[in-house]
Parts: structure tokens; sequence; C-alpha cells
């Protein structure tokens, strides 16, 4: 299945680079033939032919653009998680009010020596809802990881009593939204990893931690700010607190991707 899907991704980056070889050509072509058609007349009928077929070339090109669609890889990590949903019991519906969350302590950011994914997604949902499939806060934010309705919806996820009630479609939607953030961080995660911000060293999992509680933009201010906008949740959790507990866990198997959709 692995295999599969990684060759259909390669396919597309090859369909990919053949458009937007045409699509430069064809450009060229156009631009051209444009310069000339003023002194020659039978130039009209090759130039509206080419226009027409870079019109097509666009199309295509802006199909592929999103592509390869490395929210089928996204997919993939989804096979390592799967399993585990199986034994994972679904609670009552409850309403909580926000409460302070407490900082991680040293203990239990070392507890885990491996620093997987699997580990980083448990011990943020531990820390957003308890693992709690089926919770609702106050403030309206859903489910095991707390999403908010807003960005169920950039996920393609309308329907938030369905997804209260699917364990599996929440995990994907974690996956889908640090695939997601990545994207969105992309910059972030290549000019900052490594470096120290108000003594916490900046690593590409306490990013995308940080932008799960305040958002991409936030985490963006933050970073370009060298620490001086360092937004607060309604629990009063800075992202600067995400950043540093969550740092250091091994997330690169999940790509980077524009637009991920359910």
């Amino acid at each position: 299945m692995t295999m599969l899907v990684l060759k259909q991704i390669e396919i597309k980056k090859e369909v990919f680079t053949v458009v937007t070889e045409h699509l430069i050509f064809l450009g060229q072509k156009t631009l051209s033939l444009l310069k000339e058609v003023k002194n020659r007349k039978e130039l009209h009928l090759p130039l509206i032919v080419n226009f027409v077929l870079l019109i097509i070339c666009i199309a295509l090109w802006k199909e592929q653009a999103s592509a390869p669609n490395e929210a089928a890889t996204a997919k993939l990590a989804l096979l390592k998680t799967k399993p585990a949903l199986k034994s994972k019991p679904l609670h009552t519906v409850v309403s909580v009010a926000p409460q302070k969350k407490k900082p991680l302590t040293t203990a239990s950011k070392s507890s885990d020596s491996r620093k997987t994914f699997d580990t980083f997604k448990e011990v943020l949902a531990h820390r957003e809802s308890g693992g709690n499939y089926r919770i609702v806060n106050t403030l309206g934010y859903l489910g095991k990881y707390q999403f908010g309705a807003s960005t169920l919806h950039t996920l393609g996820i309308y329907n938030t009593k369905s997804f209260l009630g699917s364990p599996e479609l929440q995990e994907i939607a974690f996956v889908y939204n640090v695939a997601r953030n990545k994207w969105i961080l992309r910059n972030e995660i290549r000019n900052f990893r490594g470096q120290r911000v108000n003594g916490v060293l900046i690593t590409e999992s306490g990013i995308i931690a940080a932008a799960h509680l305040s958002g991409p933009g936030n985490v963006k201010k933050y970073l370009r700010s060298r620490g001086g906008n360092n937004a607060k949740d309604a629990y009063g959790t800075s992202l600067q607190n995400y950043m540093e507990s969550f740092g250091g866990y091994n997330i690169s198997f999940i790509p980077a991707v524009q637009n991920p959709r359910l």
C-alpha cells in the first residue's frame, strides 16, 4: 500500500514537471506571436490556437499545482494509528469550563525516550482533553484534540456531532491539521529550527504544537518578534509553553500539505 501511494505521487510529480515545461514553452511562443501579429495577418490563426492551448495548459497546471496530492501521503500516517483506535473507549459527552493547563514536568517530558509522532499526539491530546474523544468545553472546542469549528471547516469537516462520535475521524483530522500547519509554517520551521528564542530551543514539533494551541499566524508573530508576541489561549497557556513542552519529537514523516481536505 505504501509503495503504491508513493509511486502514484511520483507519477504526479512527473506529470506536473511536463505540464510546467509545456506551459513555459507555450507562454514564450504566445509572446513571440503577439510581437509579430501586427505585421502578418496569417499569424492570427496560429496565435488563437496557441492561446487556446496555453489556457488549457494553465488549467492543467493549476490542477497539478496541488499535486502530488500529499494528503495521500498524510493518510499513510493513519495506517500506524488506526489499530490503536479499537482499544480506546468513547466517553460520554461533557461540557467543561476552561481550566488552566499545567505545564509538563521534566519527568513527563522525558518518560518516552523515543519521542515518536504517536507519543507526540497522545501527550498533546492528554494536555488538551485528557484523551477524551467526546469532550466539548464551554468555548465550543471539540474532541480529543480540542478542535475549533473554523479549523474543522478548513479541513472539510462540518458535522460536529459526527466528528465527536468518530475517533477515527478525529485522528485523521489531527494528522491533516499537522500537515496543513507544516505547510503554512514551512519557512519558520526552516529558518528558526535549532535556534533559541527566550531560552527555548525551537524544534519542528514545538512549532506545530504551538500552532495547534494558538494558530499558525500567532506562531509566525512569536518567532519573527523573537518571542515578543507570546499569545495565550483562554486557559492562560502561552504559546511559548507549548513550544517548550512539546519540543524534540520526531514528526518528520508527516508531509507539509498546502490544502488537505477530508
